[in-house]
């Protein structure tokens, strides 16, 4: 997908008149003690639509793998675990914000990751990320994290171990990673629980994960379909989750 970022590289290029080569399955080039191979696509793209176009690569730093998967989905998932069949991921960026689109059964499995990374944004239109698909890495073994929920999310390794520091914790945060320090030890304070069935937007937006578009759905759904009766039925709205629930389901009341 194109982006004001990405025109403005292409600009860039075109006016200091630099020479440059798209990526395609195959390429490899190394930058220090890092390698980095190119698995996909192939030349032609004619076969793919924007997401399944996207460039995977292995990021190689001594022993360890990082598995970059763009927007990729499933279809293509199944094409590199054919062609790569040892492939594994220490560490991967989960393809397509966590759609259910995308992460396979087969593929998760298949790659034994050790820390799984979610690009999304908090309170996004799509749903991302499936609670299905967080739970299907953590079943598989690897600790996830995602960026509406931890912030900043920077992964520091030496070819054999890696750790992992993030803006802020969550009860995601596994063993291994670095709590933020001014969060960690935070002063803990108890806070009056938040009825689901009277609070306004601005209070409902305290709630992880909830942003203005996903507070005013809330509202709009009380409104049309009368006091929530269990915890539970806050589901049902559009954009909360399993995982978003079970993040702030003792912080809601419905009394």
């Amino acid at each position: 997908h194109s982006s004001k970022t990405y025109e403005n590289y292409l600009i860039k290029i075109d006016q200091e008149n630099i020479s440059f080569d798209t990526p395609r399955q195959g390429d490899k080039f190394k930058i220090g003690e890092v390698e980095i191979h190119f698995l996909h696509p192939d030349q032609s793209l004619d076969q793919y639509d924007l997401n399944n176009s996207s460039l995977v690569f292995v990021l190689k730093y001594g022993q360890q793998n990082f598995l970059f998967t763009g927007d990729i989905e499933k279809e293509v998932e199944k094409e590199l675990l054919t062609e790569n069949p040892k492939l594994k991921a220490d560490i991967i960026k989960v393809p397509h914000h966590g759609s259910d689109t995308s992460s396979s059964a087969a593929w998760v499995k298949s790659l034994e990751p050790k820390t799984a990374v979610i690009q999304v944004g908090g309170d996004n239109s799509y749903g991302h990320p499936k609670s299905k698909i967080i739970k299907l890495y953590q079943t598989e073994g690897a600790n996830v994290f995602r960026n509406d929920l931890n912030g900043n999310i920077v992964i520091t390794a030496d070819g054999r171990n890696h750790t992992v520091k993030v803006d802020r914790s969550s009860d995601n945060i596994m063993v291994g990673a670095e709590l933020d320090s001014k969060n960690d030890n935070a002063p803990k304070t108890e806070t009056a629980l938040i009825n689901i069935n009277s609070a306004e937007a601005a209070v409902l937006e305290k709630l992880w994960g909830i942003g203005p578009a996903t507070a005013k759905k809330i509202i709009k759904y009380r409104n049309s379909h009368g006091p929530f009766k269990k915890l539970e039925e806050i589901k049902n709205v559009d954009g909360i989750d399993d995982y978003k629930f079970e993040r702030w389901q003792d912080k809601i009341t419905i009394n």
